[in-house]
């Protein structure tokens, strides 16, 4: 058996790099371990584990930030999140809905106030960032959560 693999970033480096930088050094990062330049080595990520906030929010996707519509990197910059820290990175959805075999949400009640009854009942034509991944991951999507995160939703 192998060890696990633990892709880590050093938030120092935020200090000195843009954030497009920084994505981009991550983004080789994973490209390297998973088997350098070659196309055929692309990553399987086996499980991305991902919660969900109260504004529906998952990874750095938050309503409204045009980060949930890159379509070409697998990782990408998110320079002014309404949440601590304000510049972060983020997987981006072509990886997680290409290259993850699972996705699993976590959503505890206290943690997601109410969300998932938005995400779980969908309306208009800005879904909140979690009902995309729900949405289009379709059945590589598991959601673990409780019954006061599910009041008032149905899921039939």
């Amino acid at each position: 058996m192998g060890t696990p693999k633990v892709h880590t970033m050093d938030e120092r480096f935020f200090a000195q790099e843009s954030g497009r930088k920084v994505a981009e050094v991550y983004q080789e990062r994973i490209r390297q371990t998973f088997g350098g330049e070659n196309i055929t080595n692309v990553p399987i990520f086996d499980l991305i584990l991902l919660g969900c906030g109260p504004d529906g929010h998952t990874c750095s996707f938050f309503p409204g930030h045009d980060l949930l519509r890159e379509e070409k990197a697998w990782v990408a910059p998110e320079p002014n999140s309404p949440k601590p820290p304000p510049r972060r990175i983020s997987l981006t959805l072509p990886l997680l809905l290409l290259f993850a075999s699972a996705i699993c949400f976590i959503a505890p009640g206290e943690e997601s106030d109410g969300a998932l009854k938005n995400v779980f009942t969908v309306q208009g034509d800005k879904p909140l960032p979690a009902a995309v991944v729900n949405q289009l991951g379709q059945e590589k999507v598991s959601w673990f959560t409780d019954s006061a995160a599910m009041e008032g939703v149905n899921i039939r």
